[in-house]
């Protein structure tokens, strides 16, 4: 048995911690008690529960760690002279929302014009080939356009794009890429996380992969809950899994002007995104689901896109009642009053990502949208909305300190949230998104022994100043592996 002593925690009244195996075992326990149990004193530090990230695309992002880094490329010139240092023709990062000038395959045909080049936006809804890297794609007639005829893949025509990409990774890739990428989420504080992998355009030996690494119950590696995100639901049920979709698109991205708009963008008044599913086939998707009892999850950003999908799950549900079907909507970043009103009657889970506000809600999403708000975090709490706190890792790196403060600093002052608020939304609203309230989540007795000590209580310090907290240690089933 191990005994935590003398540390802050969100509950003033938690005094001691005992845990033994992976389990807690007890609170509030007399150390004097157990003379044989090992006694750790935290030092005043701040003890929590393990975080959980409720929207990684974990296994993925770690393979794309392969690619050639753009992230500080400014420009195309940028782009050329890093993927020429590479000896990799995949390139992945680069955002060009700002830029006078978007890529197309002119700027990767300046690197070769023998070897097949790829290059990934950041927001991982649009990619660039050059006319090598086009004839291996193979684009259907029906997405042959201007644009991919320019060598710019967006929407459905992405898919095929990543379905080349994927084609090249082996199972000892994957797992090389996953216990890197773990020490790296361990040491962010987080031991539990929602993977949502694979795809009907990416392949399914992702999806197979971390299959395996979510039945792993004896090993402290990270705690995978998965979502396959596909839509064969035949394929999930003969696999007994619980859960289908995750970044099933609706629609696309701000960045690459692909989320749905009921209105048009502010710098692109001829565009409003496009929505990637027809009412009729989201409505047969969901309704065939929801009756097998999977818990379904959609990516949505723009407003038509959100409303769409609180529409079909309001008929769907009301064709079907039940009160704990817990179906998911991913990002909800923009979003009418009608929407929110709906997504709460129908108890909709909400998994967002308060981040992507501090990269870019004064400044691309203002030049995007204008006047119109993104995540309304306030309004959703005040409609009872359950809300859980993620990454979108590769988007944004796996980080819930950062999180947190960026839900508490919205720049939108109107729909901050209180630290407390923040806090819950990577810890015991996440946990009950995938109805695991019983196993993570919180410190309570019986529960997995998963903590992160923390160098100030998030409650305490300051708001300017929690991106500054430090993840001092972390422990998995009772084992340190931070």
């Amino acid at each position: 048995m191990k005994i935590f002593i003398n540390f802050d925690s969100i509950n003033e009244k938690l005094k001691t911690i005992s845990f033994t195996n992976d389990k807690i075992c007890g609170i509030n326990i007399n150390p004097l008690d157990f003379p044989f149990a090992e006694i750790i004193d935290l030092k005043r530090k701040f003890l929590s529960c393990g975080f959980i990230d409720s929207h990684t695309h974990f296994l993925h992002s770690a393979l794309e760690k392969s690619y050639t880094n753009l992230n500080s490329a400014k420009n195309n010139k940028d782009i050329i002279e890093l993927m020429k240092k590479s000896t990799k023709n995949i390139g992945y990062g680069y955002d060009s929302s700002s830029w006078l000038k978007e890529p197309n395959k002119d700027v990767l045909n300046e690197i070769s014009k023998t070897e097949p080049i790829f290059i990934i936006k950041k927001d991982y809804h649009s990619g660039i080939a050059n006319d090598t890297a086009i004839k291996k794609i193979k684009i259907p007639k029906e997405l042959q356009n201007p644009e991919t005829q320019n060598g710019i893949f967006k929407g459905r025509a992405f898919i095929s794009f990543s379905r080349i990409i994927s084609s090249q990774f082996t199972e000892s890739d994957r797992e090389e890429a996953f216990f890197r990428e773990e020490k790296i989420a361990f040491s962010k504080g987080v031991t539990t996380i929602h993977a949502l992998e694979g795809g009907d355009g990416w392949g399914y030996e992702d999806i197979e992969f971390m299959i395996k690494k979510e039945k792993d119950k004896n090993n402290c590696h990270l705690n995978v809950i998965l979502y396959p995100q596909i839509v064969n639901i035949n394929w999930v049920k003969e696999r007994n899994l619980k859960r289908i979709g995750g970044c099933l698109l609706l629609d696309g991205s701000f960045g690459s002007r692909t989320a749905s708009l009921l209105e048009p963008y502010s710098d692109g008044p001829q565009k409003t995104g496009e929505l990637y599913f027809s009412d009729r086939a989201l409505m047969s998707f969901i309704e065939r689901s929801h009756k097998l009892n999977l818990q379904t999850a959609f990516h949505a950003i723009g407003d038509r896109a959100t409303k769409q999908l609180a529409d079909i799950y309001d008929k769907v549900l009301t064709k079907y009642p039940s009160k704990n079907s817990r179906h998911r909507i991913e990002h909800c970043e923009l979003a009418t009053d009608e929407t929110l009103e709906k997504l709460s009657k129908n108890n909709i889970q909400v998994s967002v990502q308060p981040i992507f506000e501090y990269f870019w809600g004064e400044n691309m999403y203002r030049k995007r949208l204008g006047n119109r708000i993104t995540n309304r975090y306030k309004d959703m709490l005040k409609l009872g909305l359950n809300l859980a706190g993620g990454s979108d890792f590769n988007v944004t790196e796996i980080n819930p300190i950062l999180g947190i403060y960026s839900a508490v600093n919205h720049p939108t002052p109107t729909h901050r949230i209180s630290i407390k608020e923040a806090y819950d939304m990577f810890t015991k609203n996440a946990s009950f998104l995938s109805y695991d309230e019983n196993n993570i989540g919180s410190i309570d007795i019986g529960k997995n022994a998963d903590f992160v000590i923390l160098s100030e209580n998030p409650l305490k310090v300051g708001k300017s100043k929690i991106k500054d907290i430090k993840v001092i240690a972390t422990y998995r089933n009772g084992e340190l592996v931070y």
